[in-house]
């Protein structure tokens, strides 16, 4: 086992230096003078004086090749050193550390709410196969796949706290705030879900292990718990890890609309106010989670489903 974790972790070493260097390089190669940008942040009315410019080009090391730059910038970022933000003048690495718990917290309760209604009503939908029920989940499925989230989150406010002032419209004062906001996001995710778990609990219903349970008393709901869940777990931990990294994606949006104090929000205000140091940081660090999310769910197959284990023993 500790074999294969070691594999696969070097395997993702090319991957964290192409995503450095796609950070990097969309934030080097985008309109605007990176040392104007801070010169203006650290001294607003003192206009742009050609002599002070030169002296912020020097200090942030800008006549130097690109690729220089770049070995500067990420040899700091393997030390654990993001720079400053050009804004406030605060290390990037604790604005992240400072905001990645929010984040976290929204995306794995829009996972919870994403696996509790996935799983659900998937089973609903295989266990009441063409009739009503399955129609009408069907459709609702369609429907929604097609409704964006930030629609959805608006209706929700609208909804739950402008009318019904269940829950707060904006901010973060406790984890009932995420509430909403995660619900957002995992009915966002949901349909995929619904759709996965009804397509493998039929296949698996015309598997003669189910056929013998039956014939031995099992209700569908002993059979469902005790051997078709587990014969699905692989694709539904797939598309869980899948569906985090989309709710992590969706983030930027969904703690805009709600006021969190996220690195989604962060990121936004960052790119907005061209602040390049924060940027590059948040950008690199949101690829390396998508990177760790998918190094996690790879391992935890090897756990789930020995024949995965075998097989990646055998290419080791």
């Amino acid at each position: 086992m500790k074999k294969i974790i070691i594999n696969r972790m070097l395997m993702i070493v090319p991957t964290v230096i192409t995503i450095a260097f796609l950070a990097f390089s969309i934030m080097y190669f985008s309109p605007g003078n990176p040392a104007e940008i801070l010169m203006r942040y650290r001294n607003p009315e003192g206009g742009t004086d050609p002599a002070a410019l030169a002296h912020y080009e020097e200090m942030l090391g800008l006549d130097d090749p690109f690729f220089t730059q770049f070995e500067n910038w990420f040899t700091g970022v393997l030390g654990g050193d993001f720079g400053e933000s050009f804004k406030t003048g605060n290390p990037v690495n604790e604005e992240f550390f400072y905001r990645i718990g929010y984040t976290l917290m929204l995306s794995f309760t829009g996972l919870a709410f994403s696996l509790l209604i996935g799983i659900t009503l998937g089973f609903l939908s295989a266990e009441f196969k063409d009739s009503w029920i399955d129609n009408f989940l069907r459709f609702t499925q369609s429907i929604k796949m097609s409704i964006p989230s930030f629609w959805l989150a608006l209706f929700f406010i609208y909804v739950f706290a402008t009318q019904l002032k269940w829950f707060s419209a904006f901010g973060y004062n406790s984890p009932k705030d995420l509430i909403l906001p995660g619900l957002v996001l995992g009915l966002s995710n949901s349909s995929r879900m619904v759709r996965l778990v009804r397509t493998c609990i039929l296949e698996e219903k015309s598997s003669g292990y189910v056929y013998t349970a039956r014939v031995k008393g099992l209700s569908e709901i002993q059979i469902f718990f005790k051997h078709i869940l587990k014969n699905i777990t692989l694709p539904i931990i797939t598309l869980t890890g899948v569906s985090l990294v989309s709710m992590i994606g969706g983030s930027l949006i969904i703690e805009n609309i709600f006021g969190l104090p996220g690195i989604g929000t962060y990121l936004v205000s960052a790119i907005v106010a061209k602040d390049y140091p924060v940027s590059m940081g948040f950008l690199f660090a949101y690829g390396i989670i998508i990177v760790l999310i998918n190094l996690f769910i790879d391992v935890l197959y090897q756990f789930v489903d020995p024949r995965v284990r075998d097989g990646a023993n055998a290419e080791i």
